[in-house]
């Protein structure tokens, strides 16, 4: 499992977790069809490294053990929430 940071032109970052850049990208633009229709937006995709400086280490970790796939949303003292697209609301 990974964590990807998913930016859509003129949006802010969202964060995915995927077992590769192709399904990243699958559950992103599903989520976008959900959420925002329209016309699909030019992305830029980034494989974040599990040491990424700022970020819980433990509480990555754990979501990445999961090994489950979807949108991640991150609550400080918490750590991470992975739902499927259609769970997740407009950013």
């Amino acid at each position: 499992m990974h964590l990807y940071q998913i930016t859509a032109t003129g949006n802010d970052p969202m964060a995915v977790f995927a077992e590769s850049y192709p399904t990243a990208v699958e559950i992103f633009m599903t989520w976008w069809l959900i959420n925002e229709g329209g016309e699909l937006p030019d992305l830029e995709v980034k494989r974040r490294n599990p040491n990424w400086p700022s970020i819980n280490q433990r509480h990555l970790e754990e979501a990445m053990a999961i090994g489950m796939s979807g949108i991640g949303q991150y609550k400080a003292g918490v750590g991470w929430t992975i739902s499927p697209p259609a769970l997740v609301g407009p950013s």
